[in-house]
């Protein structure tokens, strides 16, 4: 995901009326992300919100100073302490980090665990992760794996994929922690459904061998696939249908998002079928125009198949894609 998507999200889940106002700029390719050169209006209107006291906006400018491609880290850091000590945990977060790299900063890591904690006790999962990583790392003595293994679980139980992955790690090897398979396994399909890639791959490998998987491995190699695992694509090239052919061309753009549309709209490979998750990966794998997506959505949008509002116009709009690209439903539905 894009990080300034992902940042904007965040800072909508509290209500506030302007960074959604954002989010919807966003989705509509109206607001500009790739640097602060080429998005200076949106930097204008931050640092207007900001200067008011908004701390989301005094967050997502201080997000500009410190990653935009004219970066200045000492601004960013004003920034984020602005909106920190307002207690916006992604701004503490950050200025965490900032502490502990010296970044803008002198370097000082109790103030890094300072600000972390504060982060941690308002739900941030990142910085709760960080802590881990400091006790594991940076402990004043020697690694305190205790709190190493304590901040990582809260941080894998809120929502971080890689502390997640840490923990599967540390059960599977008893590496300062009693070795236990089984809460490996469960540390690492925690893993997988937050979205890590290579937790959901093993998580294919684990059900390959498993007889009573119930095709769910495919699921798991796919999603690990459409995030570019590498071992996973080239998993995905051997794959054959029951007639020995090639189950998914990865050359076709799409190819991926469409297949977990299909899995999610039909509950296969023991999937309970799932008419949001489906409309979500065909929409995927439409903005990469593959055709069937497009046409499927067509039909979505035609019949309010799937849960999707009848809308005519957008019907005809994904026909008349998947036609252009070749898609022969397409061009016979259109005439």
């Amino acid at each position: 995901m894009n990080r300034q998507l992902e940042i904007l999200q965040q800072c909508t889940e509290d209500g506030d009326a302007w960074t959604q106002e954002q989010l919807t700029k966003f989705d509509a390719h109206e607001l500009p992300v790739e640097s602060q050169k080429c998005c200076t209006p949106y930097v204008q209107q931050l640092k207007a919100r900001a200067e008011e006291g908004n701390a989301e906006a005094q967050f997502l400018l201080g997000w500009e100073y410190a990653n935009g491609e004219v970066r200045n880290y000492k601004t960013a850091a004003e920034w984020f302490r602005k909106a920190a000590e307002q207690g916006n945990a992604p701004a503490q977060r950050e200025l965490g980090c900032m502490y502990y790299d010296g970044d803008g900063v002198a370097q000082d890591f109790e103030q890094a665990v300072a600000w972390w904690k504060k982060a941690a006790e308002a739900g941030d999962c990142h910085a709760m992760g960080n802590l881990g990583y400091y006790y594991l790392d940076n402990a004043p003595e020697a690694p305190d794996y205790a709190s190493v293994v304590k901040w990582w679980k809260q941080a894998a139980e809120h929502g971080d994929s890689t502390a997640a992955y840490n923990l599967h790690i540390y059960y599977h090897n008893g590496e300062s922690v009693k070795k236990d398979e089984n809460e490996a396994s469960r540390w690492l399909l925690r893993s997988a459904k937050l979205g890590h890639a290579q937790a959901q791959y093993m998580v294919y490998l684990d059900w390959r061998v498993n007889p009573d998987n119930n095709g769910l491995g495919l699921y798991w190699l796919l999603r690990s696939a459409e995030q570019g695992f590498h071992a996973a694509k080239e998993e995905c090239k051997e794959l054959e249908d029951e007639e020995g052919n090639q189950l998914i061309n990865l050359e076709t753009p799409g190819a991926i998002q469409f297949l977990l549309g299909v899995l999610h709209e039909n509950g296969y490979c023991g999937l309970a079928p799932n008419a949001v998750e489906a409309v979500k990966w065909y929409h995927k794998a439409a903005q990469a125009d593959h055709p069937g997506a497009l046409f499927q959505l067509g039909e979505c949008y035609e019949q309010g198949l799937l849960g999707v509002a009848v809308d005519p116009e957008r019907a005809n709009s994904y026909y008349r894609r998947a036609a252009e690209l070749g898609d022969e439903e397409a061009q016979a539905k259109l005439g």
